[in-house]
């Protein structure tokens, strides 16, 4: 959204359209094709409880990113943050 008040704080930045947020196993590849070994993934999640029908539960959540994060081989380079409700 070029006109909210988050980028205008970043004039520089050109919107492009049909940009998607990555999803999780796409970081983990952008960094595998890097090379690098030595990143860490400080991985913070959100859930709202006003809107269940955007979400799976937190329950489902939680066993789909622990089974990403371990098809991945990525658990001890992983840190999950949640201020979930």
């Amino acid at each position: 959204r070029p006109l909210s008040l988050y980028a205008q704080r970043f004039p520089g930045q050109q919107p492009l359209d049909g940009t998607r947020i990555p999803r999780l196993a796409d970081v983990f590849a952008l960094a595998r094709r890097a090379g690098n070994e030595a990143v860490r993934f400080n991985i913070e999640t959100k859930i709202s409880p006003e809107q269940p029908g955007l979400a799976p539960s937190p329950e489902a959540f939680a066993r789909a990113l622990i089974g990403e994060i371990r098809r991945e081989r990525l658990e001890s380079r992983v840190t999950i943050q949640s201020f979930d409700w």
